[in-house]
């Protein structure tokens, strides 16, 4: 496990990914939830699960053909909503400060807070988040998919499958090596760059800060660095 100050601020780090019914968190919902957990020793905790989608919600051919799950598959091998967020709230109740890390977190997390406040929960408290597609865009250009990161890194025992579990395990290797490559996570906890309005899913998420980012070809300035620029302006 690398050394970092992040372990100063978090006691567990937890790798999130969702498969989710459509793009909208309000009125679609997560059919697939998948959570590593790792603290500082390096042990881990494992979440996944399939989630059973109202009869009264779409499923879209889109959504059957790029996971693999359908109707069907939730009825028979997913659990209720309620059940879900019980399990996951359960897991990060025995933690005492989490670091979600998450690729296009901003999806990921909209999503998940949605969950959770339909079935009575919260994110913890002193909860903080990493999306590895901001660092990745302050990395290399474009295009900055999970793909990309897993190929860029050169990760070969995981793979971007639109499975939630092995998506997880992906984001957590792609952060890894991005640790390795150079030790400055820390500078991006809690900042998300978004290049369009649509990446926000809607609303922005309380105690996270967004910053405009680019996606050229040359990267002159990595978004801690306009960050900080534009405070001292102030």
């Amino acid at each position: 496990m690398i050394s970092s100050p992040l372990w100063d601020k978090f006691t567990h780090i937890i790798a999130l990914d969702t498969e989710t019914s459509g793009l909208d968190p309000k009125n679609d919902r997560i059919i697939e939830l998948a959570a590593i957990s790792v603290d500082e020793q390096g042990i881990q905790t494992k979440l996944n699960t399939y989630i059973q989608l109202p009869v009264a919600l779409p499923l879209s051919q889109k959504t059957i053909e790029l996971t693999g799950i359908t109707r069907d598959f939730l009825q028979r091998e997913g659990v209720t909503e309620q059940e879900a967020a019980a399990s996951f709230v359960a897991m990060i109740q025995k933690m005492n400060r989490v670091l979600f890390i998450a690729h296009n977190a901003q999806f990921d997390l909209c999503f998940l807070q949605e969950f959770l406040k339909r079935n009575g929960h919260s994110l913890p408290e002193g909860w903080g988040i990493i999306d590895t597609l901001t660092v990745f865009r302050d990395r290399k250009s474009y295009p900055n998919k999970l793909s990309d990161a897993i190929k860029y890194y050169e990760l070969q025992n995981v793979q971007n499958t639109h499975s939630a579990l092995t998506d997880a395990y992906a984001v957590h290797a792609v952060f890894n090596a991005m640790q390795q490559e150079q030790n400055n996570l820390h500078e991006y906890l809690n900042l998300i760059g978004v290049y369009t309005e649509y990446e926000l899913f809607g609303w922005e998420i309380s105690g996270l800060e967004y910053w405009g980012q680019t996606i050229d070809d040359e990267i002159y300035h990595t978004l801690p660095e306009i960050r900080k620029r534009c405070l001292e302006k102030e």
